[in-house]
């Protein structure tokens, strides 16, 4: 594969011209601002990869679908993988197997677009490449890793999309992985931690309160830890939610991993074995 970064700039540029009719002024969508880092795409066969950043304030479920069809147009892609960071530094050094990442590189990766011939994808990754789990649920379903935090978009898009993970109306770009304390599972402590949420418009700053309650301040705490890593996309307002994280310990689960599941904007479930 070769490095043809200026030619890439040069297609994207011709597929966001101005339209030459006002039916074309109305179908005209807005792509994002973004900065080309890798291009690993080789041009013949239209297969490769391709590495952007995007700031968080452009990406949009909306804005990435165009992006994807103004690829798709200009590239005619047989198999092509667009990666969007939001770190320069994670899209220059992102290693795909992991062998060779750097701390958070994998974990900055908050959305995909996958063009094959004849199809396109937009994926919404949360957690960006992490793959923390590589067992089945303790339901016996087949929800497992990334499958719990990811969406998926077929495109065209629907009237109204929706995220796996969205609030408000807002997708649920970042956060970090739910991790049940090890320490606190080991001590026996379980419970549930009601707080209150808002994330401005930009998604970038969130506040959390949490509520008063009896259970241990350490369970409070790591809850109140994880919410903060939470991005919303962004709105024209603000977003306030009362959500409650449950710590459950089970007797029969048995999973390396504790397992997570979302009832947004109300709940969370967290799941660990009981030591």
């Amino acid at each position: 594969m070769k490095l043809l970064a200026v030619g890439l700039l040069a297609l994207i540029l011709q597929g966001t011209t101005k339209p030459s009719s006002p039916a074309a002024a109305k179908a005209e969508c807005k792509p994002p601002q973004y900065q080309l880092v890798n291009d690993f795409v080789d041009y013949q066969t239209g297969e490769g990869a391709v590495y952007l950043t995007i700031s968080y304030s452009d990406t949009t479920v909306a804005k990435l679908a165009c992006l994807a069809e103004v690829f798709e147009k200009r590239l005619h892609p047989k198999d092509v993988l667009v990666l969007i960071f939001h770190s320069r530094e994670a899209a220059t050094w992102f290693d795909p197997t992991g062998m060779s990442d750097g701390p958070g590189f994998r974990g900055d990766l908050r959305a995909q677009i996958e063009l094959r011939e004849g199809s396109a994808t937009v994926r919404i990754t949360p957690i960006g490449m992490m793959s923390p789990y590589f067992q089945p649920t303790w339901r016996g379903d087949a929800i497992i890793g990334e499958a719990v935090y990811d969406t998926r978009l077929p495109l065209p898009l629907p009237l109204t999309p929706h995220c796996r993970l969205e609030i408000d109306d807002r997708c649920l770009l970042a956060l970090s992985t739910l991790q049940y304390p090890a320490d606190l599972a080991n001590a026996g402590i379980a419970g549930e931690v009601s707080v209150y949420v808002t994330a401005d418009r930009t998604g970038l700053r969130t506040t959390v309160v949490a509520e008063k309650s009896a259970i241990p301040a350490a369970l409070v705490q790591a809850a109140i830890e994880n919410l903060k890593t939470w991005r919303l996309e962004v709105s024209t307002h603000a977003t306030t939610f009362r959500v409650t994280l449950v710590y459950v310990l089970d007797g029969a689960f048995h999973g390396l991993y504790p397992d997570v599941a979302f009832d947004l904007p109300g709940r969370v479930t967290i799941r660990a074995r009981r030591p």
